[in-house]
């Protein structure tokens, strides 16, 4: 769906009352809130049922009409007085929100310069709640398409990379730097979004991934560590990230700090989208459109239980054609050796590896070879020296280990150095990054090592066997 109808609002005035998406059940549930008095809203935006720089002036601003309408009195002055602390009271909720007092002010301003009765006082101060609320929306309307303008001009579908939640459920409606990412997957330039989870509160998980989810448009939930590396590896080609304080030279206090200083390579662009106040709604549930990229950590904040359903855990990207079949055959190979026999009964699976093991000496030096094999071949694939020396590491400790009976090749077949060679292998390919590659004179010293170590391997159980017949004799 690329339609530009923005159905998520997460404040809407319905008939005498203001009603809110209650943000802290999203995306787990879909749940409104209806406000009828200043101090519940004036809660709602404390307990952040409310959230995002625009979306609570917003907020505030009905919060206002609603105390202004909540004061029983007909002497303007004493209204007045009255209105005032209605602002106080608000101004209080989120004391750095700068759209919070910015609407507080204009809605202030407003009171105090409407000439007339009490009654129309409050009439003018609703019409001024929606008006702060539809300039927002087009706001961040122009704001989208103006960011649209200025976006990497190739490739001609983008992947961008945003943080925490500048979306619609934080604005009026569309949102800023969420907005600019609408505009593209409008105009078809949106290939996907890359989204920061945002600790500690996890805005990005949450109400990014929901937002986008519920209009269809690919999204990848990662860990707010993994920014750096998928830029790195060129895998983002924008960050658009809002801010609610934008400083004259371009700077901001909040929001891209986590991406800052790690362009992305190839030239990527970043750019921030914010209103110049900062210096219908739809069901929840994540769904299949969401992919997740994490390390094990996010476990420990409960993401696990976040996205229960439809998990993946790693995204790859293509390996370059021309070698694709040679990463086939090693992963054919790497799965013969370390996990092709399923173990009856169980999840677990075996490969020929530990039981090549069984064979003393003869066995663990057709597994060497086979092994030092896959290091030969990712050599000649152009993988550099630093990723070849860890390669060269995993086969010496699965095969010093093997050496040991039995529980050598308990441990081979839980090591599946191979596997974890290949990955390598995929892993290095797949970046873009222009790393040393190794030298024939490396990889010959490596392999050298490698045959020393099927030397030992071969030698040793002889000594042993030598040593033992010696002592019963």
């Amino acid at each position: 769906m690329t339609s530009t109808d923005n159905q998520i609002y997460p404040v809407v005035w319905q008939g005498d009352r203001a009603v809110l998406i209650d943000q802290t059940q999203l995306p787990n549930s879909f749940a409104v809130v209806g406000i009828n008095r200043s101090e519940d809203m004036a809660e709602a935006i404390r307990t952040m049922i409310v959230r995002g720089a625009p979306a609570i002036g917003v907020a505030a601003a009905y919060g206002m009409y609603l105390g202004a309408r909540e004061i029983d009195t007909s002497d303007r002055e004493t209204f007045l007085k009255q209105l005032e602390k209605v602002a106080q009271l608000l101004r209080q909720t989120r004391p750095t929100a700068v759209n919070l007092f910015w609407a507080i002010s204009r809605m202030l301003k407003t009171a105090y310069e409407t000439l007339g009765s009490v009654a129309e006082i409050k009439a003018i101060l609703l019409d001024t709640a929606k008006s702060i609320q539809l300039e927002d929306l087009q706001t961040c309307q122009a704001i989208g398409d103006h960011g649209l303008s200025v976006l990497p001009p190739e490739p001609a579908q983008l992947t961008l990379l945003t943080h925490c939640n500048a979306g619609s459920l934080a604005t009026a409606g569309y949102g800023t730097a969420l907005g600019v990412i609408r505009s593209a997957w409008r105009e078809k330039r949106l290939l996907r979004v890359y989204a920061d989870e945002t600790r500690p509160r996890l805005q990005g998980a949450k109400l990014t991934a929901w937002e986008c989810v519920e209009e269809e448009i690919p999204v990848t939930v990662i860990a707010d560590g993994m920014a750096a590396h998928c830029m790195n590896r060129g895998m983002i080609d924008g960050v658009v990230v809002g801010a609610d304080r934008i400083a004259a030279n371009g700077e901001t206090e909040q929001g891209e700090k986590q991406n800052r200083g790690v362009p992305p390579v190839g030239g990527g662009n970043r750019n921030r989208g914010g209103p110049p106040s900062g210096g219908g709604n739809r069901g929840g549930g994540l769904s299949a459109y969401v992919t997740i990229l994490f390390r094990k950590s996010c476990f420990f904040i409960n993401l696990a239980c976040i996205f229960a359903q439809d998990m993946i855990i790693m995204i790859k990207q293509p390996t370059t054609n021309n070698q694709q079949p040679q990463v086939d055959r090693l992963r054919s190979l790497a799965h013969l050796l370390d996990d092709a026999i399923p173990i009856p009964g169980t999840n677990y699976r075996v490969g020929i590896d530990p039981i090549l093991g069984l064979f003393p000496a003869i066995g663990d030096y057709l597994g060497m070879i086979l092994s030092a094999y896959i290091v030969f071949q990712a050599f000649r694939m152009g993988v550099p020296k630093e990723t070849l020396l860890r390669m060269g590491v995993n086969v010496a400790i699965d095969t010093l280990v093997g050496i040991v009976p039995i529980l050598g090749d308990l441990f081979d077949a839980g090591w599946k150095a191979n596997q974890k060679n290949v990955a390598l292998v995929e892993s290095n390919l797949d970046s873009p990054e222009s790393r040393q590659k190794s030298d024939l004179g490396f990889i010959l010293l490596l392999l050298g090592a490698l045959v020393l170590a099927i030397v030992v391997i071969t030698v040793v159980p002889l000594i042993i066997i030598a040593l033992f017949l010696q002592a019963i004799n």
